[in-house]
């Protein structure tokens, strides 16, 4: 996987939800989470990650900025429906990953 393509991705997908903030709410501070973990191993700083929770994560970033996923992210209200759902997944299926990570990086 391709580190500087991964780091584009991921900016991307900080602004879209930047933009989209009232959307990405209830999930938004576990969101933040992931970014922070594929941003640290971009840069190395974290070596601890699994190579499937990056692909998850990075799966989760490539449909989250694609705009023709399942539901279109410009239909109101529901655009973003599918995208939450599939992190929703995502988040749950990591959660000793991030608790992890968490661990490592934050001291808790």
């Amino acid at each position: 996987m391709n580190k500087l393509k991964a780091l584009k991705l991921l900016k991307k997908a900080q602004r879209l939800t930047s933009d989209n903030k009232d959307q990405f709410i209830d999930i938004q501070s576990d969101l933040n989470v992931l970014f922070e973990m594929v941003k640290s191993w971009t840069t190395g700083g974290y070596k601890k990650i699994p190579w499937k929770t990056i692909g998850l994560i990075v799966a989760g970033l490539v449909y989250l900025v694609n705009p023709l996923d399942v539901l279109p992210d410009f239909i109101p209200l529901l655009g973003f429906s599918d995208d939450l759902t599939f992190f929703a997944f995502i988040i749950s299926s990591l959660k000793s990953d991030i608790k992890e990570y968490k661990k490592s990086k934050f001291d808790l």
